[in-house]
């Protein structure tokens, strides 16, 4: 990885990619023995904390959250639906020789159903895996590291699970929570769902990189960003 003087300037960096105070801190208690005090820990662990300046999974919630709301509408059109064409409920409305139409009707609340909820335990699962992955860096990494979560520029390429910050660079990381057998040959791979993860964090890379290499600090050159793929599921080989 290369080097980036983003670390001696980090502070005009983490400026221009997070738009909101320190929120959210995650604590490192590696090797540090607890003291009685609970005053003392906190101070410890604030000591040892990587910053992290934005919450993971903002993206990916409110995706999950529309998604869970469609497949809740959804079950009430199917139910009521339903509910209306048993004659012995108190619901039942003879539509005479509609019947089969509504009957017919009854399979697309159920179909968009169930495409709404693999979209929701899809989101979900990668939300899972952004908090995964945000644990395992506060465990990792100490307070000379700065993470921040799930940056957007409002174009079409979507979010950036996280950006860190610190002494040896720049890094986009791109996070799957993905299962089973997984192989990658340069931008080939084999058993990877979705987009192609590879040129995903290259492309988060090259996007972090012309965003940073606007302001003033790096007048004198261009930054390096390191594109990161992590797959956080333990099932995943």
């Amino acid at each position: 990885t290369k080097n980036s003087n983003c670390y001696d300037e980090r502070s005009s960096c983490i400026e221009f990619l997070s738009n909101q105070p320190t929120t959210l801190r995650v604590y490192r208690l590696h090797n540090i023995q607890a003291p009685a005090n609970i005053l003392q820990l906190q101070r410890l662990r604030a000591a040892f904390a990587m910053k992290v300046l934005k919450e993971s999974g903002n993206h990916l919630r409110s995706k999950a959250r529309q998604n869970l709301i469609m497949v809740f509408l959804c079950s009430i059109v199917f139910a009521v639906i339903f509910l209306s064409s048993v004659s012995i409920l108190p619901l039942y409305i003879d539509v005479g020789k509609y019947e089969a139409v509504r009957a017919l009707s009854m399979v697309f609340p159920m179909v968009f159903g169930l495409q709404f909820s693999r979209q929701y335990r899809r989101y979900k699962k990668g939300l899972d895996g952004e908090r995964q992955l945000t644990e395992l860096l506060g465990s990792a990494l100490d307070d000379q590291y700065v993470l921040i979560n799930d940056v957007e520029f409002g174009d079409v390429y979507g979010n950036i699970d996280h950006v860190v910050l610190g002494p040896t660079g720049i890094f986009a990381i791109e996070t799957k929570n993905q299962r089973g057998k997984i192989e990658c040959n340069g931008d080939v791979w084999n058993g990877a769902v979705g987009r192609n993860p590879s040129k995903q964090a290259r492309g988060n890379a090259f996007r972090i990189s012309d965003a940073v290499s606007s302001l003033e600090v790096f007048k004198s050159g261009k930054p390096w960003v390191q594109g990161v793929v992590v797959f956080t599921n333990k099932n995943v080989e």
